[in-house]
């Protein structure tokens, strides 16, 4: 199994407490090949899935309902479902 964790609203203030948290629970895994911190959701996902190999299943969770990722002082809009389609198709799969 392959875990990729990205934050679900990623203030850049508060993005070095959540490394933090990811490092100690998780101290012998982390940076390894199982186990992913990307910050950048899109990153993220575009990580998972050429990772992906015949038959495994990438799940996203958490922001497929929200139209917009909230940051410090600003917000991006966000369609999780458009842009995951995106970047399969990108790769020759949809």
């Amino acid at each position: 199994d392959i875990i990729f964790l990205m934050i679900r609203r990623p203030p850049r203030s508060t993005l070095f407490p959540y490394t933090t948290l990811f490092r100690s629970k998780y101290s012998g895994n982390y940076g390894s090949k199982n186990l992913f911190l990307i910050p950048d959701r899109k990153k993220a996902i575009e990580h998972a899935f050429s990772h992906a190999e015949k038959d495994d299943t990438v799940v996203l969770l958490g922001k497929g309902h929200e139209g917009s990722i909230i940051y410090d002082g600003y917000s991006i809009d966000w369609d999780e479902k458009g842009i995951a389609l995106r970047i399969l198709k990108t790769m020759g799969f949809a």
